[in-house]
């Protein structure tokens, strides 16, 4: 608190009979590195964290965080990695909290090259593995800038070391690959989603399931429906409208009745424009009954068959049933 609010004669004061009772501790030496840092006295902490060092203390790997935190705060990164060397060619202080400040602020400062390259040569050598608060800060910074192979692969090494991002962390980088037309790595990432810890949100469904479309994936995109829909979540118009064409389009009747059924229980009434498509669907695999179905409940509702779809129908039972239209048709 004191080191807060600018007190510094203050923390000299104090740290000083303390140390004259030898009460000196780890606490005591990290608020005196605190208050250097504060005061900018870069030189003077690293002195002090030297001699302490030298005189056989165990030394907080939290105070040499402290000093290359401020480093890193005020933009003099190369001044925060030569401090680290330093203490790392010594070998008597723990270094796990001043990495994971360095490759935090290395994401944060948008030096992503320097942060990917940190942390590769760091797992490899001394297999050091940042909290997934910074892994996080580092994925969201490399989708900021498109760069979604490294997020990819960043990803993949998180599963690897069971480290799972956040939910939101993990529902835009699905986005992400969607907008991009990565739709295989979507499509994995989203078949691997319970070991990447990933319970995409309704945003992302959407975004997928168009995607799969887009791709011709059709059947692909129609389990994932099913799937959100057991989540709780249901497409959109635009997504369920892009669905639905598809299916028809390719004939998977079977799907396409299953969806209107999921569509119906949902209270979402589909379009009269899908209705049509899926009456022209239905005649061609002859399933005449089941379209002229639909537009009876299409005139009940008060709604007009389109004039092809009628007349999909009207040529579908002249050429079977020998010419005869159902009654009232």
């Amino acid at each position: 608190m004191l080191v807060e609010q600018g007190c510094f004669d203050a923390v000299e004061a104090i740290f000083k009979q303390i140390s004259l009772r030898g009460f000196g501790s780890d606490i005591t030496h990290l608020i005196m590195f605190k208050s250097m840092c504060k005061r900018e006295k870069f030189d003077e902490a690293e002195s002090y964290l030297e001699r302490l060092v030298n005189q056989g203390k165990a030394v907080d790997g939290r105070a040499l965080g402290s000093i290359v935190e401020t480093y890193c705060k005020r933009g003099m990164f190369e001044n925060a990695g030569r401090l680290m060397e330093k203490f790392h060619d010594m070998g008597v202080v723990s270094l796990e909290y001043a990495y994971g400040v360095w490759y935090g602020s290395l994401a944060r400062a948008e030096k992503l090259d320097g942060a990917l390259e940190f942390l590769k040569s760091k797992k490899m050598m001394e297999g050091f593995v940042p909290d997934v608060f910074k892994y996080n800060l580092l994925v969201s910074r490399l989708l900021r800038e498109n760069r979604l192979v490294e997020v990819f692969d960043l990803l993949t090494g998180m599963r690897e070391d069971q480290i799972f991002p956040d939910k939101v962390t993990m529902n835009n980088a699905l986005c992400f690959f969607c907008k991009a037309g990565l739709v295989d790595v979507a499509h994995e990432l989203y078949n691997s989603r319970s070991e990447f810890g990933l319970s995409p949100n309704g945003m992302a469904y959407n975004y997928l399931v168009n995607t799969l479309c887009g791709n011709g994936s059709t059947e692909e995109a129609f389990c994932v429906l099913k799937h959100s829909f057991q989540q709780g979540f249901f497409p959109g118009n635009r997504t369920f409208s892009l669905l639905a064409d598809a299916l028809c389009r390719e004939r998977r009747i079977d799907n396409m009745k299953e969806l209107v059924v999921i569509a119906l229980q949902q209270n979402f009434m589909p379009s009269v424009s899908t209705y049509d498509k899926f009456i022209k669907a239905l005649c061609r695999v002859n399933m005449l009954e089941d379209g002229y179905m639909i537009h009876e409940e299409l005139m009940r509702m008060n709604k007009d068959t389109s004039k092809s779809a009628y007349l999909c129908l009207i040529h579908g039972f002249s050429k079977s049933n020998n010419g005869r239209l159902p009654p009232d048709f």
